[in-house]
């Protein structure tokens, strides 16, 4: 059943038009909708927004890295281009499905809530621009030279000793960007193919084994997909797995019979 339809414009003003217009709180781009005295403000966390003047009504509390932007802007201005997850910095979403954007918010939410919220927030932190981008693959991937982060919000991996979740995997990514970004030289080095008989050969690259056996089971634990005695896995593998959400575990329907491998260029 419909319980509740809503039109925005693009700063995220309501228009007329809708259905059940006051049963959900939470409204464009996931925020919740104040309607307190009538000024309907939107609350993202670090600030609140004013879609009626476009505008945050407090500075942003990163505005001395983007000295050509209003620090009361929305979006820089480009609602159609870009998104803003929490108020403080613009994350780039060229192309991304609105389905993403929302799988995206909730992740992060989500990753907070559960206390592992630390990577994101920490490449949110340095003055370098790390670019979430949405993928049909069954993989999820980082790249160090575009700084781009690829992310299938609708697939986790079996394990075999578990099942990961996209936000999971979602982690598994940062982490990898966190490595680079503290220490470029040492993260080139670790991503280096292991060679036949290497005692972590399954693991593929030592920067791999770091994330898996290191913040990928940090993260697992919190998220409830492991106990705290138990790995995730002992190499670099997994068959992709259709979960109900981003955010959960449970399979939704198998993607394909077939254990995917990682490589160099490809991570889990």
């Amino acid at each position: 059943n419909l319980e509740e339809r809503n039109d925005y414009y693009p700063f995220g003003g309501l228009m007329g038009k809708g259905l059940n217009g006051d049963f959900q709180s939470y409204k464009y781009n996931g925020k919740e909708l104040e309607r307190q005295i009538g000024l309907d403000i939107y609350d993202y966390g670090a600030r609140r927004y004013d879609a009626a003047t476009c505008r945050f009504t407090t500075m942003d509390p990163l505005a001395e890295k983007y000295y050509s932007t209003s620090p009361y802007a929305y979006c820089v201005n480009n609602p159609m281009r870009y998104v803003d997850l929490d108020g403080k910095v613009v994350v780039i979403a060229n192309g991304s499905s609105e389905s993403f954007k929302n799988s995206f918010i909730e992740a992060i939410k989500y990753l907070n809530e559960k206390g592992c919220g630390y990577l994101y927030n920490y490449l949110n932190s340095v003055n370098e621009v790390y670019i979430i981008k949405e993928t049909m693959e069954t993989y999820n991937s980082f790249d160090y030279l575009t700084k781009i982060i690829e992310w299938n919000p609708n697939n986790g991996l079996d394990t075999f000793n578990t099942i990961l979740s996209p936000v999971s995997r979602l982690n598994h990514e940062f982490a990898h960007a966190v490595n680079f970004q503290k220490n470029p030289d040492e993260y080139k080095e670790n991503i280096k193919q292991l060679p036949e008989g290497h005692v972590d050969e399954y693991y593929d690259s030592i920067e791999e084994k770091n994330v898996i056996t290191g913040s990928e089971v940090k993260t697992a634990v919190a998220l409830g997909e492991i106990s705290n005695d138990e790995i995730t896995r002992d190499g670099h593998y997994g068959n992709p797995i259709k979960t109900i959400n981003p955010i959960s575990n449970k399979p939704k329907e198998e993607v394909k019979n077939v254990i995917i491998y990682g490589n160099k260029k490809k991570s889990l």
